[in-house]
């Protein structure tokens, strides 16, 4: 018997990214989820990202990282991001829970 992935570690169907190295699917999105109305948010690895190395005016962007985000009104919503993308996005979600009155979990 072959042993299933965790749910947080398997892709969502709608993933059709073949150079994504999954590290976490948030929710631990699947079909029923994604049928019963659910978002959810998954990211990984860009297992070639060589090829996502661009240069827009002076700024090298060397995409390491694929972040995805479904939601029943939107679909799908792909980001290839860099090192310094992800971490501006996680100074904003952290920026984002303070002004809402949401603490991080461990925050007291």
């Amino acid at each position: 018997m072959s042993e299933r992935p965790l749910p947080w570690l398997r892709k969502p169907p709608f993933c059709t990214e073949k150079d994504c190295e999954l590290v976490h699917n948030a929710n631990s999105l699947d079909q029923k989820a994604i049928d019963d109305g659910y978002s959810g948010i998954c990211c990984g690895r860009i297992t070639e990202p060589e090829k996502y190395v661009h240069t827009y005016n002076k700024a090298l962007h060397s995409n390491q990282v694929w972040l995805c985000i479904y939601t029943p009104f939107k679909g799908w919503l792909k980001f290839k991001m860099c090192r310094d993308d992800l971490r501006k996005l996680s100074v904003s979600v952290e920026k984002m829970q303070k002004a809402m009155g949401w603490k991080p979990k461990g925050e007291v």
